[in-house]
């Protein structure tokens, strides 16, 4: 029996999943990332519709090294901060989305929701 391996994508948003903040991120409009194989990185995307707090970011960091670890060492993984005009549209097309504002649940009760299916 061949067993199915992981990809790169599925890595970057079971541990953001797992590892999302508690506390409710009140600048953040969405969360994604872009997986470059060929490169060897991730570019985890925070944007914002105003400045983050010091908190917001400093969670955010937490969550890309809580990730970082989960790759081989010659990988990359690297958050940009992005805050958007009031009349700008949030450009998510080729992403990965983890959390947009507006989401029934937010990404750490979504991953506890599977996990616990997959147990059942």
């Amino acid at each position: 029996m061949i067993e199915r391996t992981e990809t790169w994508e599925e890595r970057v948003r079971w541990y953001a999943e797992m590892e999302w903040p508690e506390h409710a991120m009140e600048a953040l409009l969405a969360y994604c990332f872009v997986v470059d194989r060929a490169a060897k990185t991730v570019t985890l995307r925070a944007l914002f519709d105003h400045a983050p707090s010091e908190q917001e970011k400093s969670d955010l960091w937490e969550l890309e090294g809580e990730i970082g670890v989960h790759f081989p060492d010659e990988w990359q993984i690297t958050t940009k901060f992005e805050r958007l005009s009031p009349v700008q549209e949030a450009d998510l097309g080729n992403v990965e989305i983890i959390y947009r504002r507006g989401d029934a649940m937010n990404p750490r009760d979504r991953w506890e929701q599977r996990e616990a299916g997959e147990r059942a």
